[in-house]
């Protein structure tokens, strides 16, 4: 996908014209038309609806625009870094929660690394109390976790975003092809858990007690992305974030369950004290984590 037809994207959905769009950036008009035709083929769906003379962005052309304008920021991000000969050197301690060092710590990496390759990027994969714990103890410079809304006076969260947590089985088992699941039919299938520290299932295992109900787990399993695979070989159900089920939802091999009773979501947070002071490699992260939206 190349960033001059991101940035005639962007320029069509701000001005809603071909013909001002080929003015403004100098092009003509078929070349506007042959760009966007050359972004829908790579997406295979359209970007805008055309309707007579006006035109307006599809489902997918929102959320184009949004890609969009972050791919184009991380490049003016760059050629700035570049242009100006500032490159950062120095060392990034960071916690990380499991499911989210799964989902999201490659891309995380991979586009700090590309602003900011001389920086030493330290990476631990902690549960929530030792990030906190050597977050205090100055043992690492900030925390990105997934739990719920965690409010101190002394931390600095400049951003969460809801992750939801889902029931998922494989995509063989009978409940997946049914519209809604009960919870009784949930709470009487092979269960695999993470372990009994987890937010999420403490928040599950609240909500069941409300209503009576017990899940008895089968396994309990530490790592989620083991817990999808096995959920994909069919040995069990479980409770996982969204994120970590998604790539296994996105191939076909397990479903996610429609279980109206119970509506549980997390909250992806960076986590700094608010009174340490913020090195530019510490700058760079929480503006890589606040302006690019990773899903």
């Amino acid at each position: 996908m190349e960033l001059r037809n991101l940035k005639t994207f962007l320029e069509v959905a701000d001005s809603g014209n071909f013909t001002k769009t080929a003015l403004a950036l100098g092009y003509s008009q078929s070349a506007v038309t042959a760009q966007i035709k050359q972004l829908e083929l790579e997406l295979g769906v359209p970007v805008f609806d055309r309707l007579g003379k006006s035109i307006s962005l599809t489902e997918a052309g929102r959320k184009l625009y949004q890609y969009a304008q972050e791919m184009l920021s991380l490049e003016r991000d760059a050629l700035d870094s570049i242009k100006n000969n500032e490159e950062m050197t120095g060392e990034l301690r960071m916690g990380f929660e499991e499911s989210l060092a799964i989902s999201f710590l490659p891309d995380i990496l991979y586009y700090y690394r590309f602003l900011h390759p001389g920086v030493d990027l330290i990476v631990k994969v902690m549960d929530f109390k030792s990030m906190l714990s050597a977050l205090r103890e100055n043992e690492i410079d900030l925390i990105y976790t997934l739990d719920r809304l965690y409010e101190k006076p002394d931390l600095a969260r400049p951003r969460e975003l809801a992750e939801p947590i889902r029931f998922i089985c494989a995509a063989s088992h009978p409940l997946a092809s049914k519209e809604t699941v009960s919870i009784e039919e949930i709470v009487n299938e092979p269960f695999i858990f993470t372990d009994s520290e987890s937010n999420y299932r403490g928040e599950l295992e609240q909500q069941l007690g409300k209503m009576n109900l017990r899940v008895h787990p089968l396994l309990e399993v530490q790592n989620t992305d083991i817990i999808c695979r096995l959920v994909s070989m069919g040995i069990g159900i479980s409770f996982v974030p969204d994120c970590v089920c998604r790539p296994y939802v996105k191939d076909k091999s397990i479903a996610i369950l429609n279980v109206p009773e119970i509506d549980i979501s997390m909250y992806r947070q960076m986590l700094y004290f608010k009174d340490k002071w913020q090195t530019p490699q510490m700058k760079a992260m929480i503006h890589l984590l606040t302006e690019i939206d990773f899903t």
